[in-house]
């Protein structure tokens, strides 16, 4: 258990570490245009790969199924994994 907290401390300092630093600006997705839909099948790389690589049932933002809404993956980094 304690490994697991300690494991949780240090994603969450290293993040907010590298979030502030300038050399790592913010996230924003709308600078990531190029995902493609290859296959022509609506969903584009990036909704494949969270389909893909989903520890659960993903949900999808309409029924048409093109845009996953809810996922669950697995983060791994310095040896440890959270779920």
């Amino acid at each position: 258990m304690m490994r697991i907290l300690l494991t949780i401390l240090l994603l969450l300092l290293t993040s907010t570490l590298l979030s502030a630093s300038p050399a790592y600006p913010a996230y924003d997705r709308k600078l990531w245009k190029h995902w493609i839909d290859e296959d022509k099948d609506c969903q584009n790389t990036r909704h494949e790969v969270l389909i893909e690589e989903s520890l659960t049932p993903v949900t999808f933002k309409t029924d048409k199924g093109c845009r996953v809404y809810d996922h669950r993956l697995v983060r791994c980094i310095f040896g440890g994994c959270l779920h």
